[in-house]
């Protein structure tokens, strides 16, 4: 059966579940029964309006979830049944309602028929996902006010733009609205407030601004209301205290102003009350307090005034709180000693405080955040009872005095930052019983002594920050059990004898950073074989004579370093040496005095000079790569020091001169060769052709003469050769026929 012949309600499952004529007739892939669909007034009067609620759309629709729509690869009998079974399959992860007669899951749009700009919905196409998924573009047409039985409509992450038209306020039977994700722009419009029935109304995401209209405060069976990260400006309307069955208010990321206005006493059944990174001033409401349902209180960055109350810490069900950057912590709260009753777990209040101690809160906390206050005194004692803490920072504050040999209680802390503050003493041995710790930070203290042993047995300890302290005696020798250590930083302290050789075992090393002590004998060897380090500090200490006993690889690729190679450089036993995509320059290092050198890549700097002359054979040097810099001169004598060589970049620099006559037995074993865009002459040897180049070769961009040999004209046919640069892993193409048209591709400049 043709699908021109399937009955109305069938095509209407086709047609409006999945089944997108766009891209049948975009690519012609289809057969005529389907071309005389997609012009028959049957199909136009079903979909073939772009715009929705034109004369013919259906007015049934209830819900409309446009989250984005697969065309499936063919149109023929069983159609239908495809369709369903495709759906199903490509909304796996996605929320998917099953098909029933009144429901619209996705709706495809013929961009034949289009009416005019402003009513017209495009299809963007996103090749990203495992199936093709199409997404709607442009403006919503203000017929969209005729879908009266419409109760949801979501067009979540399309490409929508445009103001919201003010007929959407004329569905006055939604419950569901979200444009979550688009491009919208322009003011709300007042007419949403018609929406009564409306429980779930999203507009976050969006480019939406002006100010939030008074209406929306007749939304009174609103539960959710998200219109974060938007661009609206102006006050928060008192007319919120309307909305006695609201459970989430997301306002954060726009840039409200003013006072938030006390009128939160009617919305008891408020879970999350979200106004972070806004302008908001005065004082916290005190009707917030009488939300007992309360679970997160958010009103970071914002211009608060006045102190935190103290009815924060007794709301019941609260589990979060945060004021960060907006609140100095309040002299009641410091006076504050009962035990609150809720199980608080977040607490962030770290701002720019006048200054004090820190008050004793509550036991159950398990996020607690305290930095950039001017918090003084000891480390606070209250914090030693929080058995379930986890998160614990209290950096750049001016507390002193030694850490609490209690600390080492704190079983369940993973995160522990105490950096930028006064604390002296020696770090406690019983900081061993932190053994869920990931992260410690006691930097920028006044810490004494030596690191105790016992910190060895943090094995999860991911991040060890202990630099700019007075710390000294020797790094522990058994550092080597931290296993899971990526980044180790002790550097400007006074640490002395040599780097523990267990350092070798941190295999997930990336950072260390053991510069400014006062380190001496032999470096570890092997201390950079780890394939994971990206940077290696050893900068002032005691080893200029000692790095000639170095054996090993060092890696330092892909960093910002400038200036000069060192020449203790050229001391070291290194079979690895890797300096690429840096900013180094000057002279190239004399590499030739590393008779164990293998790899050697410089390349994507701006070293400038001639190559070095090597003073003997670079027999075990096996990977080159000069490339990208600006070095000059000859060439030859450089090649016929080698013995090995698999890989040979010297591309994109300024080498002149020819290629010398006899490379062939000293290129014999490479696989790739790259001597393009030099200024390198002369003939190409025929001995080239002895190589045995199975990657690439490439001798582009230079002022090569003559033919090509014929032997490397055989051995390129069938390659991609254009102009002479052959890659193995590239289409096959076939090289020009005649040698002269080879010749204005190989000498094409």
């Amino acid at each position: 059966m043709h699908l021109v012949n399937l009955p109305l309600d069938v095509l209407v499952q086709i047609f409006l579940f999945q089944m997108d004529p766009f891209m049948a007739v975009k690519y012609r892939r289809v057969c005529q029964s389907l071309n005389n669909l997609l012009t028959s007034p049957l199909f136009s009067k079903l979909i073939g309006l772009v715009h929705f609620g034109h004369v013919g759309f259906p007015k049934c629709i209830t819900k409309l979830d446009l989250y984005g729509f697969i065309t499936p690869s063919s149109f023929g009998d069983g159609s239908l049944a495809k369709a369903q079974e495709y759906v199903q399959k490509s909304f796996r992860t996605r929320r998917f309602y099953d098909f029933a007669a009144n429901t619209v899951t996705a709706l495809p749009i013929n961009p034949r028929t289009a009416i005019g700009e402003d009513d017209l919905l495009e299809i963007c196409a996103s090749a990203t996902n495992e199936h093709r998924i199409f997404y709607l573009a442009g403006a919503l047409p203000s017929t969209i006010g005729n879908l009266k039985h419409m109760i949801s409509f979501n067009v979540k992450d399309h490409y929508m733009h445009g103001s919201i038209p003010r007929s959407l306020g004329d569905l006055i039977k939604l419950t569901r609205l979200s444009l979550e994700g688009n491009r919208m722009t322009g003011p709300i419009p007042s007419e949403l407030g018609n929406l009564v029935n409306l429980k779930n109304l999203n507009l976050s995401r969006t480019l939406l601004n002006g100010t939030i209209p008074d209406s929306l405060g007749n939304l009174v069976n609103l539960e959710v209301l998200n219109m974060s990260n938007a661009k609206l400006t102006g006050a928060i309307p008192a007319s919120f205290g309307n909305l006695v069955r609201l459970v989430i208010l997301h306002l954060e990321s726009n840039q409200l102003s003013g006072n938030v206005p006390d009128v939160f006493a009617g919305t008891n059944k408020l879970r999350k009350l979200i106004l972070g990174c806004n302008n908001l001033e005065g004082p916290i409401p005190a009707s917030i307090g009488l939300c007992m349902q309360l679970e997160t209180l958010d009103g970071k960055r914002n211009r608060f005034s006045g102190d935190i109350p103290d009815w924060i810490f007794r709301l019941p069900c609260l589990r979060s709180v945060s004021f960060e950057g907006s609140l100095k912590v309040s002299e009641c709260l410091l006076t504050y000693t009962g035990r609150a009753d809720p199980f608080t777990e977040t607490v962030s209040l770290n701002c720019a405080s006048e200054g004090g101690r820190l008050p004793d809160l509550m036991d159950d906390i398990s996020q607690l955040n305290l930095s950039q206050n001017c918090l003084s005194g000891s480390f606070p004692s209250c914090i030693l009872s929080f058995i379930n803490l986890h998160y614990l920072r209290l950096d750049g504050n001016n507390l002193s005095g030694s850490l609490p040999s209690e600390i080492g209680g704190l079983a369940n802390l993973g995160f522990l930052s105490l950096r930028r503050n006064q604390f002296s003493g020696e770090i406690p041995d019983s900081i061993s019983g932190l053994v869920a710790l990931r992260r410690l930070d006691l930097s920028q203290n006044l810490f004494v002594g030596r690191i105790p042993d016992s910190i060895t047995a943090l094995v999860n300890l991911t991040h060890l920050f202990l630099q700019y302290n007075n710390l000294s005696g020797h790094i522990p020798m058994d550092i080597g059990r931290l296993t899971s250590l990526e980044i180790l930083n002790l550097s400007f302290n006074r640490f002395c004898a040599e780097i523990p050789k267990s350092v070798r075992n941190l295999r997930r090393m990336r950072i260390m950073n053991l510069s400014h002590n006062q380190l001496t004998g032999e470096i570890p060897p092997g201390i950079t074989i780890t394939s994971d380090i990206r940077e290696l500090h050893l900068n002032n200490n005691g080893y200029e004579d000692r790095l000639r006993e170095w054996i090993g690889e060092l890696n330092l690729s892909h960093n910002q370093l400038t200036g000069s190679v060192p020449k203790c450089i050229s001391r070291l036993r290194l079979r690895s040496l890797k300096l690429n995509h840096n900013r180094l320059s000057g002279p190239l290092p004399k590499f030739d005095e590393w008779n164990c050198i293998q790899t050697l890549h410089l390349d994507h700097n701006q070293f400038s000079g001639h190559l070095p002359r090597p003073r003997r054979d670079l027999s075990k040097l096996m990977s080159v790569n000069f490339s990208h810099n600006e070095l000059s001169g000859p060439i030859a004598e450089f090649i016929l020091s080698f013995d090995c060589i698999r890989s040979l970049n010297l591309s994109n620099n300024s080498f002149t001169g020819n290629l010398p006559k006899t490379a062939s037995p000293y290129l014999k074993q490479a696989h790739t060769l790259d001597l393009s865009n030099n200024r390198l002459s002369g003939l190409i040897p025929s001995s080239l052709a002895m190589c045995r180049v199975s990657e690439l070769l490439d001798l582009s961009g230079n002022r090569f003469e003559g033919d090509l040999p014929e032997r490397l004209q055989t051995q390129s046919e069938g390659k991609v050769v254009i102009p002479f640069r052959w890659k193995k892993e590239t289409d096959s193409l076939s090289m020009c026929r005649k040698r002269q048209e080879f010749r204005s591709y190989l000498f094409a400049r």
